[in-house]
């Protein structure tokens, strides 16, 4: 695989949110680095793509622009036909108001190419509102992709993951993680504010024992419009954060499986074992028999219920080496 960086931008209408994004990029830093960008459009009605096109002509091409038209509407979707689509080993997400600063590229290839364990890095989001932030924000501003002071640079502890926004990646890495299933959460599809797909890449790559790295070094603006910043719309979007919140529940349990020690797990299945007669007779109504089976096989492997395909993929998934 060629040693470079496919940017990777996913839209749907983006054509009023574009023009300063692709500005940004013309600007950045590269050297020597093979660069390149990946505009996806999923089904826009807008002319996003030969809009891009026009404007990127504008900046003088600064490096190669390869159009991608994914049919299928869904984020994750057009994420993944974006990566299948691309020529370099290192892959950025960069989402349609998105203003990477100019020593983004520079920065990630240096730590990706010292952090060999890591196979995603996240940037610090900077909020570029088109209006003043409201009072709320700060509390909520986890869900627009704005960084929080209190995260350090460095290795993110378990249970804590990297926004889409700004993501960089292991092409390699994420191919092997989405070639035996592909995505279970489509995220944002059109005007949907579904969510999670951000997360599953992060839990897929945990589940094959990578690290996630985040970094304040990489820092990007994202541009949040006024029609954001209204109560009802934040309150739809972290709605769409529990949309899918068994599916995460069930990576999470897979994770825990993988990195608890020995002497716990031994302890789990004999409690589960000694609970399972009970529960299975309705004599103890507080436990949850499938809760406790699926526990079971994340432990043991032994599938005891009919569990759904994808949550088998998942455990083989938790079970391989890294590279």
């Amino acid at each position: 695989m060629t040693q470079g960086i496919s940017i990777v931008i996913c839209c749907y209408n983006s054509r009023f949110r574009l023009e300063p994004t692709l500005t940004h990029l013309a600007r950045l830093k590269r050297d020597d680095i093979l660069v390149e960008v990946i505009l996806v459009d999923n089904q826009s009605t807008d002319d996003t793509a030969q809009f891009g096109q026009k404007v990127w002509a504008e900046l003088g091409q600064p490096f190669p622009m390869i159009l991608v038209d994914e049919q299928k509407q869904g984020l994750s979707f057009a994420r993944h036909s974006g990566v299948s689509n691309s020529s370099f080993d290192l892959i950025v997400f960069c989402d349609d108001d998105n203003w990477l600063e100019a020593n983004y590229l520079m920065e990630a290839k240096t730590i990706m190419e010292s952090q060999v364990n890591v196979a995603a890095l996240g940037g610090y989001g900077i909020a570029a509102a088109e209006v003043e932030l409201p009072d709320w924000f700060e509390t909520y501003k986890g869900g627009y992709a704005i960084s929080d002071d209190s995260v350090k640079s460095g290795i993110l502890p378990e249970e804590t993951y990297l926004t889409g926004a700004g993501l960089v990646f292991r092409k390699a890495l994420y191919l092997k993680a989405f070639e035996s299933l592909p995505s279970l959460l489509t995220d944002r599809a059109g005007s949907q504010l579904s969510s999670g797909g951000d997360t599953e890449i992060c839990l897929r790559f945990r589940l094959m024992g990578y690290n996630l790295w985040f970094d304040t070094r990489l820092k990007f603006q994202h541009f949040v419009p006024k029609e954001r910043l209204t109560e009802a719309y934040r309150d739809r979007l972290f709605d769409g954060f529990k949309t899918h919140a068994k599916i995460i529940e069930y990576y999470q349990k897979l994770l825990w499986a993988k990195n608890t020690n020995g002497l716990t797990k031994i302890k789990t299945i004999i409690i589960i074992a000694f609970k399972l007669p009970f529960t299975s007779l309705n004599l103890i109504k507080r436990w949850n028999l499938e809760r406790d089976l699926t526990t079971l096989y994340v432990l043991v492997g032994i599938n005891f219920i009919k569990l759904p395909e994808p949550w088998i993929h998942l455990y083989k998934l938790s079970k391989s080496k890294p590279f």
